[in-house]
């Protein structure tokens, strides 16, 4: 007897407000009166809501199925219908393939004759092995080199021919020897193969050694050979004592030579610590100007980074390595660019200076330096998912709306913080997505302050040397040099659109081989009121939320105006962005209340309807 494979096939519901289950024969009365049930209910407002390849509710559901079934009864439920004919004429329930069946569009009107293949599973059924066996006349596996096996679906047995053998294990001598020698890709014999029953020999021939079945056997060890080996070895040896003896001799002499490369070693590291602005940093710590910096030596780098055996990133300023402090803090070591001259000396230490007296949940924070070697190298915080441009652009995560606020409004905020409320302000100079990280909370952390690259300015704060990223760049300041807190505002506008349309700064469209600037392309779409045809249509999905990310595109065109007169501050910026937030969790609050007649949580993704 067959039965239906619970393994390979699934139960499957297509339709809009479908409610489809299977059940047993009726075997007793009352409400229950079945053995088992089980299905599931398919949803979806309209066909645009359809995700081909999508079966997990929206147009389409699926359930596992019991084992042991030989029939079964399809029953749908008593939901209305009458709004979906348009585009789903029919309900439908069957069983398939699970391997078989995908999902699309096209399902919600197919052909109420379509078939479907169907997995069965066969099996004698009447007994398990451990019956059968007893009665050897209604035995069925009747080769005896065959082997029985309890059926996995339902009761019952199948029999196979034991390993070496093949054939029909049903019937008398139906399970013949294989003769291995034959087949040597299956069995594979390097040496002298010999069949036997069941199985198979295989030996080196004479005078050769190894293991045959897997690899060429080689020849014995000659007596040649051995000899060669013997007089090499005691070569060896002599040679061994007599450098042993000049070891000897020469060792205090080795020893002294030990002791002046040590210390002109260490000399060397105090010239770099000295070079790289030691002295400078330990006054400042003696001052107590500084307060979270820690000065680390080289050897503390080896042990914290492990030989720096673990690379986490790379780039033209120098590579990032992984480390764990001895209080199992994670941390990040940044070998940064040779520090030159004096000045260029001087502006690197009151970077590193700055930045370890910023106090901001959402800056990375900087936790020691160590600067006895030519190359100076920086420890960071370790942040764990990485940078916002590998988010966005290395996969094709779902990232909610709120989140992408939540993100865009931190940068904001640490962008303001350094612009209107440090002592000195501080002009970071490089904002892209690449410097902006995102922790396990996806709090963004604004990193590259511009300590492993350089901000020269003379007294007029015109930029001799800045070393920006193609499509962040102000243009502003591509025409006249100067680097101002407004060149940071038009960065973080190409960020703004970076996080509403999911495209990267430099983006090709389809099959289109030509790159496409995304600031140049968007403000052309703004000029002619189809912007949102930008939008990442993951997030703009109704009215609602078009909307409101049609007001983060209005503060992104701000931000990208010519001139940084007609830009606005960063703390503006912060602001509406928090204020654009708050509003989208006003909408989320609505919409649950009016679902459930009482307040919830918000809910963290897109799917909740909003009300205008």
């Amino acid at each position: 007897m067959h039965r239906i494979s619970n393994t390979h096939n699934l139960l499957v519901v297509i339709g809009c407000n479908t409610l489809s289950y299977i059940k047993s024969q009726r075997d007793s009365n009352g409400l229950y009166s079945y053995d088992y049930y089980t299905g599931c209910l398919s949803y979806c407002n309209d066909s645009n809501s359809i995700i081909d390849g999508t079966c997990s509710g929206v147009g389409c559901c699926q359930v596992t199925i019991p084992s042991g079934l030989s029939d079964n009864l399809v029953t749908f439920g008593g939901y209305s219908h009458d709004g979906f004919l348009s585009f789903n004429p029919c309900d439908y329930s069957f069983l398939v393939d699970q391997d078989w069946f995908k999902f699309g569009k096209s399902n919600l009107t197919m052909s109420t004759n379509t078939s479907v293949p169907v997995w069965l599973n066969w099996a004698l059924r009447e007994n398990n092995c451990a019956q059968a066996q007893k009665n050897p006349e209604l035995y069925g596996c009747r080769s005896r080199n065959s082997e029985c096996y309890d059926s996995v679906n339902g009761p019952g047995y199948l029999c196979k021919c034991l390993k070496g053998y093949q054939g029909n294990p049903y019937l008398v001598n139906g399970c013949a020897d294989i003769n291995e020698c034959e087949l040597p890709d299956e069995y594979p014999c390097h040496g002298i193969c010999h069949n036997k029953e069941g199985s198979y020999d295989c030996k080196c021939e004479s005078g050769k050694h190894g293991n045959p079945f897997n690899n060429s056997c080689t020849d014995n060890f000659p007596l040649r050979e051995r000899l060669a080996i013997g007089i090499s070895a005691s070569t060896v040896i002599l040679l061994v004592v007599t450098l042993s003896m000049i070891f000897v001799c020469q060792k205090k002499r080795l020893q002294r030579e030990r002791d002046e490369l040590f210390k002109e070693l260490q000399r060397e590291r105090d010239t770099f610590f000295k070079k790289n602005g030691g002295l400078i940093l330990y006054e400042q710590l003696a001052s107590r100007k500084v307060e979270t910096m820690k000065v680390f030596t080289e050897e503390e780098l080896e042990k914290i980074t492990n030989n720096f055996d673990t690379v986490i990133g790379r780039g033209g300023q120098g590579m990032v390595y992984k480390g764990l402090l001895e209080d199992n803090r994670e941390v990040a070591v940044k070998k940064c660019i040779v520090v030159g001259d004096e000045k260029m000396k001087e502006e690197f230490m009151n970077e590193m200076i700055i930045l370890s007296q910023i106090n901001h949940r959402n800056v990375v924070r900087l936790m020691g330096c160590c600067l006895e070697l030519d190359v100076p190298m920086l420890v960071y915080e370790y942040i764990p998912k990485g940078t916002l441009k590998k988010y966005l652009h290395g996969n094709q995560v779902h990232i909610p709306l709120e989140t992408r606020l939540q993100i865009c409004t931190d940068a904001a905020k640490v962008l303001a913080h350094l612009h209107s409320e440090t002592v000195q302000p501080i002009l970071h100079g490089d904002i892209k997505s690449e410097n902006i990280l995102l922790d396990n909370n996806y709090m963004a952390k604004v990193s590259d302050f511009g300590i492993s690259r350089f901000l020269s300015m003379d007294k007029t704060q015109i930029a001799t040397f800045v070393k920006g990223t193609i499509g962040y760049l102000d243009p502003e300041f591509m025409q006249c040099r100067r680097l101002t807190a407004k060149s940071d505002v038009y960065s973080f506008g190409v960020v703004i659109l970076e996080l509403i349309t999911r495209k990267g700064v430099m983006y090709r469209d389809g099959d289109d081989e030509q790159e496409k600037s995304l600031p140049y392309e968007f403000l052309s779409a703004m000029r002619q009121n189809r912007a949102e045809d930008l939008f990442d249509q993951n997030i703009a999905t109704e009215e609602n939320l078009k909307l409101l990310v049609k007001k983060v595109a209005k503060i992104a065109e701000k931000c990208l105006r010519p001139t940084g007169e007609e830009r606005p501050t960063m703390t503006e910026v912060a602001e509406q962005l928090k204020g654009l937030r708050t509003a989208l969790q006003a909408m989320r609050y609505e919409a649950s209340e009016f679902y459930t007649g009482s307040p919830r949580p918000f809910p963290d993704s897109d799917s909740a309807p909003l009300l205008n």
